[in-house]
Formats: structure tokens, C-alpha cells, sequence
């Protein structure tokens, strides 16, 4: 809030915080073999009561910004340790085996340094160099769908990177399936079948089959065709929200300027402007980029 009302609403001050100069840690456990792999160098030589153990907790820190190479090249781990300097000073990189300085690792500072820019899925108007009010998203379910007790083991994948076969999905309830398709052929009759296929990644000929009832999807093939529809719902949301801005711009500069004296600066129709700004037309993509670089100009 300081920040915001102040004179730099980007940066937050976060020095005078207690703390914050430590290096950022998250803790977990080693529950999988692939986790506990990451200390077969740690543990080698080792006595058992001195290696990490299946089920022991394990630290993971991230490098800081001024580490050479970045993040893609630099994995710092440690064992478990209460005391975090002392965990700290035994970190070390879990793909090469050699130690990391702390001087190496992200802090808590420089880990929330923009935090509170950081963007808000669950909003409209939350994205990162957004400004002003936000408005919630609504969520539109179509269809239950079992994926199990586990999930998709999202803390294992944030370590270890994207592994598709992690998450686990039993395919929706005969209820859900039926809903499922049936949203797939409004769909298929609002975007096209082409572009669910595009965003599907599956051929033009499999979607039309199963749009048509010719043949039963697969659950994979299912699962595919509704991400897509979630997709291009999406992006067509956000196409709309795009067009009402601008022309909320617009009447806004029409107030001001006037409709004639505005269209005239934009470089377009003054009878057809009024038409769309009255909803009586849908803007052109040219109308848009006209009015969109005339309000950029003059803002």
C-alpha cells in the first residue's frame, strides 16, 4: 500500500523486513525415487543414518538473478536442516553434484520483489502491467471429471519439470462424457471444426467423426477436444473484452471530442462509427486498429 501510494507503486521496499537478506526455501519430501535420486553423490560414502532417507524432508532454493546461466542451468538442493544457514552452506547443485554458493541463491527479497504485480488468473484486468479495479472470472463447467486421490503431483512436476504422464485422469461419468459432447458440436458449430481441430492438435477428420456421432472419441481424444474448447473459449473471451474496451474508449473520446471531429480523426465513417458504438454493427478488425491507434495517439 505504501508503495502504491507513493512515488515508485513498482517497487516495495523490503530491506527493513527481518529475514528477508536469507535465501528463499522451499521444504518437501523425498516420497519418489526420482526426488530421492537427486542425493545418490550426497549420500555416497555415507553412513544410512547420515543419508537422506526415503520420507526425509529435503530444501530447495532457487539462484538469484545475477547468477550466471539462470535458472536452466543452476538446481540448488540441500539436506534438511532446521537451521537454514547451516542447510545453506551444504547446497549444492542436484544435476552436477557441486557445491552453490549462498551467495548464489535467491533471497526472499529478490523472490518478492514483484510479487504484488505478479498476474491473477482469477481475474479480469489482473494481468502483469494491469492497473485498476479487477472483476471475477466466471467458471463455466461443463463436465465433472474423476482424476483420482494424487492428482497430477504438482509440487514433484514444479521440481522436476512438465511430465504429462503424471496426470492421472479416469475420464468423465456417463453424465459428463454425454454433456462433453454435447458441448463439442455447439462448439464445432460456433468455431468451426477446423480451428477445434487446429487447437485439438488431432486431424480435421477425427474431430467431423466424432462431431458427427460416426465414432465414439477415446478418453485421451475427449480430453483433448475439451482443453481446445477451453482454449478458444478463451481466447474469444478475451478477443470480446479487447473490442468493448476500445470502444468504451471510444465513447469516452466521442464525449469529449465529439463523434464527427473523433471519426475524423481516426480516419473513419461518421454514420457507420455511430452505428457500432450505438451496437447496431460490429466493428471491422480495420475499424478496430483504427480507432485502437487513434485513442493510442492521443492518450
Amino acid at each position: 500500500m505504501e508503495a502504491a501510494l507513493g512515488e515508485t507503486p513498482e517497487q516495495v521496499w523490503l530491506d527493513d523486513l527481518p529475514g528477508f537478506w536469507g535465501p528463499a526455501v522451499s521444504r518437501y519430501a523425498a516420497t519418489t525415487p526420482n526426488l530421492l535420486r537427486w542425493f545418490d553423490g550426497y549420500n555416497d560414502g555415507k553412513p544410512y543414518r547420515d543419508q537422506v532417507k526415503p520420507f526425509n524432508f529435503l530444501l530447495s532454493y532457487q539462484p538469484g538473478f545475477g547468477t550466471p546461466g539462470g535458472k536452466a542451468l543452476l538446481k540448488p538442493v540441500s539436506a534438511y536442516d532446521k537451521d537454514i544457514e547451516k542447510a545453506a552452506a551444504g547446497c549444492f547443485d542436484r544435476q552436477t553434484g557441486e557445491a552453490v554458493p549462498q551467495e548464489a541463491l535467491k533471497t526472499y527479497k529478490e523472490a518478492l520483489a514483484q510479487y504484488h504485480l505478479h498476474p491473477e488468473a482469477k481475474f479480469h484486468n489482473g494481468d502483469y502491467a494491469d492497473r485498476g479495479p479487477t472483476s471475477r472470472r466466471h467458471v463455466l463447467a461443463t463436465a465433472p471429471e474423476r482424476i483420482g486421490k494424487e492428482a497430477n503431483r504438482w509440487e514433484e512436476q514444479f521440481h522436476l519439470g512438465l511430465d504429462a504422464a503424471a496426470q492421472t485422469e479416469y475420464g468423465p461419468s456417463p453424465q459428463g462424457r454425454y454433456r462433453s459432447l454435447q458441448a463439442l458440436v455447439q462448439a464445432g458449430k460456433r468455431f468451426g471444426q477446423r480451428n477445434l481441430a487446429e487447437a485439438a492438435g488431432v486431424s480435421l477428420s477425427e474431430v467431423s467423426a466424432v462431431l458427427c456421432r460416426k465414432r465414439e472419441p477415446r478418453p485421451a481424444m475427449l480430453a483433448k477436444l475439451r482443453r481446445a474448447l477451453a482454449n478458444l473459449e478463451t481466447e474469444a473471451r478475451e478477443a470480446n473484452e479487447h473490442v468493448r474496451g476500445v470502444l468504451e474508449r471510444a465513447k469516452e473520446a466521442c464525449q469529449v471530442l465529439g463523434l464527427r471531429r473523433f471519426a475524423e480523426r481516426a480516419e473513419v465513417d461518421a454514420s457507420n462509427l455511430a452505428r457500432v458504438l450505438n451496437g447496431r454493427r460490429k466493428p471491422s478488425q480495420l475499424i478496430l486498429a483504427k480507432l485502437l491507434a487513434c485513442l493510442t495517439e492521443g492518450s
